[in-house]
């Protein structure tokens, strides 16, 4: 999983720049607003600019994976201009952290101020249900990685980063009046990021619940790192497709995971929707012409 030595590494951060050179060169938009959608994922927002596969800015493989449909969409959202990551890399597929976390630098880097991130996450707490959408307050993690570990570019911040504030509060507040308008209960909670692919455990979902998790996937807690590094405004959306508390003994599959994430697509789209309207009100900077 690590790079074999500094010259790897660093290699990885030149392609880094060279796209972001690129991007800029084709005269593509540069968003304000970045969405990371997770397995089964997909929004409806208004005034798609533009479309084009992710692996455009990506170089290194990008393997296929089921729920996962990679495409970089381009919208004009109240003005400002908002770009959507469908589908993200794992530690479970085999990548390194620096190359799950490379499109979340690349969005920071050509000028995007405010990441949401958007999975699908099993329920460690009772007090959520299968369907519902909670927002992240705080994670765990468990990955056993971290993208701030190794050889960085010196012109980027310390690798001893203050996290207390990494999903931020500013932003977990206007998700909080975001809820009231569109009709939803707003519910916080914290999220726990293992590498997979197993699912957990029983005595695995009991230790994580006594940890303080509530809720648990496979993604999310590497990019939340290396966006708040990047200078990024960071929150965080699950939707709980599966309840990893339930005595039931009903076996959990991917697919299952995929489907149920699909039945929550229209609200979290509402979510986003609203919420990036809120963030024009509360941030006036971000609304610009997109090209």
């Amino acid at each position: 999983m690590e790079y074999r030595n500094k010259q790897e590494a660093d290699s990885l951060f030149v392609q880094l720049e060279d796209e972001v050179k690129k991007w800029k060169e084709f005269n593509f938009p540069l968003p304000k607003i970045t969405v990371i959608t997770g397995s089964g994922i997909s929004l409806s927002l208004p005034n798609k600019v533009s479309e084009l596969p992710l692996e455009h800015i990506i170089p290194f493989p990008v393997y296929p994976l089921e729920g996962h449909t990679y495409s970089i969409e381009i919208y004009n959202v109240e003005g400002v201009t908002t770009l959507v990551q469908r589908g993200r890399f794992h530690l479970y597929q085999g990548y390194h952290p620096h190359e799950i976390v490379f499109p979340i630098r690349f969005w920071i880097m050509i000028g995007a101020k405010i990441v949401l991130l958007t999975n699908s996450a099993g329920a460690l707490s009772d007090r959520f249900e299968v369907g519902e959408i909670v927002t992240i307050e705080d994670q765990i993690n468990l990955t056993a990685h971290n993208p701030l570990i190794g050889s960085l570019p010196k012109k980027w911040a310390s690798r001893f980063l203050d996290v207390s504030d990494l999903y931020s509060k500013e932003l977990i507040e206007t998700l909080k009046g975001v809820y009231t308008k569109v009709g939803l209960t707003f519910k916080t909670g914290t999220y726990v990021g293992v590498q997979g692919p197993s699912y957990e455990t029983p005595a695995e979902t009991r230790f994580l619940a006594s940890i303080g998790g509530e809720l648990v996937g496979m993604s999310t807690v590497l990019e939340a790192l290396a966006a708040h590094h990047m200078g990024g405004k960071v929150a965080g959306l699950s939707i709980v497709t599966n309840s990893a508390i339930s005595p039931k003994k009903q076996s959990l599959s991917h697919h299952e995971v995929v489907i149920n994430a699909q039945r929550g697509n229209e609200n979290l789209s509402k979510i986003v929707r609203t919420f990036i309207s809120s963030l024009v009100n509360r941030y006036p900077e971000l609304r610009e012409d997109v090209h």
